[in-house]
């Protein structure tokens, strides 16, 4: 995932990585060109214009594609944090139909449960921080499904199974989660495609000009600001703890401000 790839970078830090590096190569593929600017005719200039247009092109290709996953993933990354809301929120009502006691233990370990799930977006977490809320949502998990199983075993009815039913949703829900948080991201091989087409495009470019023309254009830097940018924004929207693009956690926060503090 993208957190992985660019875990030990910040957002900022990899778009200065990421805009160095493009013109470093920008600066090579025009030297390349000028140095053969001597040997420069116009059937040249045509087929490095060509060239250059294709591999542009390809490019566009793959910005596009990679920015419609990451944009898919962060979509779905919000969606699925309002249906956990209502998930939980649904297993928190049906308690009442438990028995007293097993009704208060079922309340306050989902009250629990949202306090560390909306507790891990509340700062800048690492994959330690990420994984270890993830266990401790599985230790509740059997927590629930030990306290509710009990119930219906003993005293089976329909109020019963409408708990144990909300309980399972809350489980499987949290499986999607974690399947968007963590394993559904761009691939490595994309990353590698992506950054090494565009080094191709920006080195195409410059030494376009240095062939051509001998000389760098003044708007080249903003091609490859943007280039840059573009970059760290796919970047940002596929990463789901670091960056400008988070997924909006309110109806947790909402939810948990709704469940009253236990007594003693």
């Amino acid at each position: 995932m993208a957190g992985t790839i660019f875990e030990a970078f910040s957002l900022w830090m990899l778009f200065l990585l990421s805009l160095l590096l493009f013109l470093a190569i920008t600066e090579v593929g025009f030297r390349i060109g000028r140095w053969g600017n001597k040997c420069k005719d116009t059937l040249e200039s045509g087929s490095t214009g060509v060239v250059t247009g294709s591999i542009l092109g390809l490019v566009s290709f793959l910005l596009a594609f990679s920015f419609g996953i990451a944009a898919s993933n962060y979509s779905e990354r919000r969606g699925v944090v309002l249906d956990e809301a209502n998930a939980i929120g649904t297993a928190y009502l049906r308690a009442d139909l438990l028995p007293q006691a097993p009704a208060e233990v079922v309340r306050a370990l989902l009250q629990e449960y949202t306090a560390i799930r909306v507790a891990v977006t509340e700062q800048d977490t690492t994959v330690q921080d990420y994984f270890y809320t993830i266990r401790e949502s599985e230790r509740i998990h059997r927590l629930l499904w030990q306290e509710v199983a009990r119930v219906a075993r003993q005293t089976p009815s329909p109020t019963h199974s409408l708990v144990v039913t909300s309980v399972n949703d809350v489980i499987d829900i949290h499986s999607k989660r974690v399947a968007v948080g963590v394993r559904h991201a761009i691939p490595a091989s994309i990353w590698a495609a992506l950054y090494l087409v565009s080094g191709l495009a920006l080195a195409a470019t410059g030494y376009r000009f240095g062939a051509s023309f001998g000389r760098r254009s003044e708007l080249l830097p903003a091609m490859v600001i943007a280039f840059a940018c573009v970059v760290s924004l796919i970047a940002d929207l596929d990463n789901p703890r670091h960056g400008f693009l988070l997924s909006d956690q309110e109806p947790m926060r909402d939810l948990l401000n709704t469940m009253p503090v236990p007594s003693g």
